[in-house]
């Protein structure tokens, strides 16, 4: 296990107000939230997302306008990565943005070998939208991964927790129903650089998640 040389960026997601909006922000900073979830990949959301936060954040869906796993078409499909790829071409090429896509065990991108896929055609890209990855590694274990999740886990971190489109490790306190504390942390410290922002989820598993990372 390495142990990071500085402390890492911890940030939670924030609701705001009067709005349906979620933002990753630091406590220290409210008011420059790191990244917004964009609910999908329609371009009147992504502009109306983008003008909140310039990294963006969402599931891959099927490529329609929604991102909910019932709505997902299989991931070896290939109309579901038409519909998906389709989806990212038509996005406004006027509006700078780094799209970050989290892989969802019932969507296109649902597990390593997509994640990666996706992430050799679109992460070298030139042009005003730049692509990556937020890994969720929760979100990609199946209800059939969970009784070995510590080996799924362990997988997942060390193919996708540095790869270079990884801009950020976003963490829901549900993984720790399925490994202990000082496996995650252990996980997270071999696996995801330093640098990489580390965004929880509200409330007391987000706080239990902030105590074992500081």
């Amino acid at each position: 296990m390495t142990t990071p040389s500085q402390p890492r960026r911890l940030l939670t997601w924030t609701q705001r107000p009067r709005s349906t909006d979620w933002l990753a922000t630091d406590p220290h900073a409210p008011n420059n939230p790191l990244a917004a979830i964009l609910p999908d990949l329609s371009p009147e959301t992504f502009l109306r997302t983008r003008s909140i936060a310039s990294r963006l954040i969402a599931r891959s869906g099927a490529g329609t306008t929604s991102i909910e796993p019932g709505d997902a078409l299989p991931a070896w499909l290939p109309a579901a990565w038409d519909q998906f790829e389709l989806a990212l071409a038509t996005l406004p090429a006027d509006a700078p943005a780094h799209l970050l896509i989290a892989p969802h065990h019932a969507h296109t991108i649902s597990d390593i070998p997509s994640a990666l896929r996706y992430l050799e055609r679109w992460s070298s890209k030139a042009g005003p939208i730049r692509f990556g990855l937020a890994l969720d590694p929760a979100a990609i274990l199946a209800p059939s991964m969970l009784a070995a999740a510590p080996d799924h886990l362990g997988r997942i971190f060390a193919a996708l927790g540095s790869h270079p489109a990884t801009a950020c490790l976003c963490l829901t306190g549900d993984l720790l129903d399925h490994v202990t504390a000082d496996h995650l942390r252990a996980l997270i410290d071999t696996h995801v650089p330093p640098t990489t922002p580390i965004i929880l989820e509200p409330g007391a598993a987000g706080d239990a998640l902030r105590q074992l990372l500081t």
